[in-house]
């Protein structure tokens, strides 16, 4: 037909691309491969990323899948009873639709995946409340967590690729938080009334232990 297409920005295929910014047009997956199909060898795993947005506040929840030749699991954060744990996911998000699209992380030697299993017992252990928008408190207050900084924080530390979701804008919201506590603080005064802010001069990470940036590890495939 001759003329200009109303959907040449997602390749006159508005179903099944997607335009996040109303200029360009890319495939569900960011162009990144999803997971092959099929076992997975002994001795191997695979790892997917998940990601969903949330799309009335702006927002995006992550989480990841890992298969081996036992099977597969979901993993995510729940957050709905207020606390930042790791449960098998993936979780429901009302009144948000589910419309997770997938970006392969690789193929691994099973120790990974082992270590993502420990690093959640870890990071679940921490006790940490749940906050859509992850903080520190100055006055030490517990810091709060979200889906993608527990995401990331499970890739990091055991060596998987740190990169972000293959979004086309920005990381998102959490993604490249780290949990601190502050070390030399002060109260400025504010006149007879008493203590004004808390003002932080040093912070310090608390999350090494199960937030850690290790080095990174080969995949034998990846993407």
């Amino acid at each position: 037909m001759d003329g200009w297409s109303l959907h040449e920005y997602v390749e006159s295929r508005p179903l099944s691309l997607i335009d996040p910014i109303g200029l360009i047009g890319r495939r569900p997956n960011g162009g990144i491969p999803r997971a092959p199909s099929g076992s997975v060898a002994p001795g191997k795993c695979r790892i997917t990323i998940r990601c969903t947005p949330l799309i009335v506040i702006g927002a995006t929840h992550c989480g990841i899948r890992i298969e081996n030749s036992n099977g597969r699991r979901e993993i995510d954060i729940g957050g709905s009873d207020g606390r930042c744990t790791f449960v098998r996911g993936p979780v429901g998000l009302w009144p948000f639709p589910q419309l997770y699209r997938e970006w392969w992380g690789g193929e691994y030697d099973s120790s990974v995946c082992d270590c993502i299993l420990e690093t959640i017992e870890k990071f679940n252990s921490q006790g940490m409340r749940y906050a859509p928008i992850p903080a520190n408190g100055c006055s030490n207050d517990n810091p709060t967590c979200n889906s993608n900084y527990a995401t990331k924080c499970l890739l990091s530390n055991c060596g998987v690729a740190r990169r972000s979701t293959g979004s086309t804008l920005t990381d998102p919201v959490g993604w490249n938080f780290r949990r601190t506590v502050c070390v030399d603080r002060f109260f400025s005064k504010r006149g007879r009334s008493g203590c004004g802010p808390c003002v932080c001069h040093e912070w310090k990470k608390i999350d090494d232990d199960y937030c850690g940036e290790k080095s990174v590890v080969a995949p034998y495939s990846s993407w």
